[in-house]
């Protein structure tokens, strides 16, 4: 299997935020099986608006992962959305429930972090880290910024 190129081999990715340098790239079955990376960012927001725009910068994320032979975790991409305002706490804490629990099925963590670290996102790495997965920082042109290269 070759790497993949994003821009090359898939044209719904073709939009400027795939112009991405960095070094990342899985050979997917010549280098063994591909890690499944739990995709760590911000989504709620202060605003309706906001919450959605951070739920596609996650789309765009997880196409990302996927392009350099990764696969994908984004709770937020397949969770329920309960909707009532009776249903926020337990939205919270399934929210929660979901996350610590695919964390712990996934080889790495990738923190993306162009709009910075919420309280969401540190408890998510502190559960990656006590389990001892692999964190990656990358920032919004999909940089690779700072690598942990020791497991935890």
């Amino acid at each position: 299997m070759t790497t993949m190129n994003p821009q090359e081999s898939n044209t719904r990715f073709s939009e400027p935020y795939f112009n991405y340098t960095t070094e990342v790239r899985y050979l997917g079955e010549k280098n063994g099986p591909s890690p499944v990376v739990y995709i760590c960012a911000r989504h709620a927001g202060r605003t309706e608006q906001e919450t959605r725009e951070n739920v596609e910068k996650i789309r765009r994320y997880a196409g990302f992962v996927g392009a350099v032979n990764a696969i994908p975790v984004a709770t937020v991409l397949f969770e329920p959305e309960l909707g009532s305002e009776e249903a926020i706490d337990y939205e919270c804490e399934l929210r929660s429930y979901y996350a610590y629990s695919l964390i712990h099925r996934c080889d790495e963590l990738w923190m993306f972090v162009e709009d910075g670290i919420s309280e969401g996102m540190a408890l998510e790495l502190a559960e990656a880290c006590h389990c001892g997965l692999r964190i990656r920082y990358f920032n919004k042109s999909f940089k690779e910024v700072c690598v942990n290269e020791s497991r935890h």
